[in-house]
């Protein structure tokens, strides 16, 4: 494992399927990942064949033990629905409602398929991007559901109004937001009140995202990732490849940058 600053850096997980990879199977998604060089992958819980109501029981076993037979380990869901949507009276009932069965699916995928590698967390994480407007009610619903599965809501707005420490709602670090917003990726984790409880792999330079250790890019890896071991993070750091114009070959390139020592 690569080590930073005298740490082991975190393992990276790839989000998957890739953007524009098609409408090939969940399992044509998940050959692929391996294939690029990842021990780990995130599941976008909006992509067809991967949404939770998609998958039943037997789908979730099938799904777990294609995981194992690809020495894949499973770090958990996204879930990018936009903010607004939980807050809309036209739509927020579904959006409440994809977030619980999201919240059932990691918890059934993390059990399934064990603890990860070494001492990195199991995928009971699920990441979202919650608005500020989000009703009492709203977050007592989403609390619960996920307190009774033992699953974390991973809020990317910033700073999350939810992320406490406690509880089940924490906060998610994505660099390249960070970067957008005017903010110092590495100061915001060193700075945080409590630990991260999911974190992206992303960059930013001049006109919009870009592979991280590219020249353009902003982000100190190995200082970000220092700076996540040192705040008690053990999940995966996962790779985000959305807004990239070559979403394979920028998973590749960012898994060598990441492996670079210090």
């Amino acid at each position: 494992m690569p080590q930073t600053h005298g740490f082991a850096k975190p393992l990276l997980a790839l989000s998957a399927p890739l953007p524009g990879a098609g409408t090939g199977t969940p399992r044509e998604a998940l050959n692929l990942v391996p294939e690029l060089g990842y021990r780990a992958v995130q599941l976008d819980a909006t992509a067809s064949g991967l949404r939770p109501r998609e998958l039943d029981r037997s789908a979730r076993r099938d799904l777990s033990s294609l995981f194992h037979r690809l020495g894949l380990h499973f770090a958990g869901l996204d879930l990018w629905i936009p903010a607004a949507h939980y807050c809309d009276p036209a739509r927020a009932d579904r959006a409440l409602s994809s977030a619980v069965q999201a919240i059932e699916l990691a918890a059934d995928l993390a059990s399934l398929s064990g603890p990860g590698p070494g001492d990195c967390d199991a995928g009971r994480v699920v990441c979202v991007t919650l608005p500020d407007g989000l009703t009492p009610d709203a977050m007592q619903h989403l609390s619960k559901a996920a307190a009774s599965h033992g699953v974390v809501l991973a809020d990317h707005a910033w700073p999350s109004r939810y992320a406490t420490g406690e509880g089940s709602f924490g906060q998610g670090v994505d660099p390249a937001a960070l970067l957008a917003l005017g903010h110092d990726p590495v100061t915001a984790v060193a700075t945080m009140k409590s630990t991260p409880k999911a974190a992206r792999a992303s960059d930013m330079g001049p006109v919009g995202r870009v592979v991280i250790g590219t020249r353009d890019g902003r982000l100190d890896l190995n200082a970000y990732s220092a700076a996540l071991v040192s705040r008690g993070f053990r999940g995966a750091v996962v790779v985000d490849t959305r807004g990239l114009s070559d979403p394979a070959d920028a998973a590749r390139r960012a898994l060598v940058a990441w492996s670079l020592p210090e």
